[in-house]
């Protein structure tokens, strides 16, 4: 008996053993995990030193006021151009309603002349060609 109770003693042991070797590994299956992400943060942390100090280079190399005078002064002259165009516009416009008029004026006038006739009693676009050259 005393040998079943050595044997079933050892037993419980190894169980208690068992669940405690998986409770380790699942204890350091977390620990990585939580290892992987602080690595992963320090590198975002490292990733965005540079570019903080990628940004002030390009801050002072690229002169913001100078580039803000220059979008001030390109707006300035599309304005003045966009000026220009609308009064040439409008002059173009102005000078089609006269030729408008003009042309209607002319138009009116000749439709209430009658066709005169010719020497050779037509019309005056009528004329026969002189052939006796």
């Amino acid at each position: 008996m005393d040998a079943v109770k050595i044997v079933v003693k050892d037993l419980v042991l190894t169980r208690r053993y068992v669940k405690k070797t998986f409770v380790m590994k699942a204890k350091l299956k977390s620990v990585s995990l939580h290892i992987g992400s602080l690595l992963s943060n320090d590198s975002m942390v490292i990733a965005m030193r540079g570019l903080g100090k990628t940004m002030q280079s390009m801050d002072t190399q690229l002169m913001l006021t100078h580039l803000k005078k220059i979008i001030v002064v390109f707006e300035q002259q599309f304005k003045m151009k966009e000026k220009e165009e609308e009064s040439i516009n409008e002059d173009d416009e102005d000078e089609m309603n006269v030729r408008c008029t003009i042309n209607r004026g002319n138009i009116s006038r000749w439709r209430n002349k009658a066709p005169q006739a010719n020497a050779t009693g037509g019309r005056p676009n009528d004329a026969k060609p002189n052939l006796e050259a």
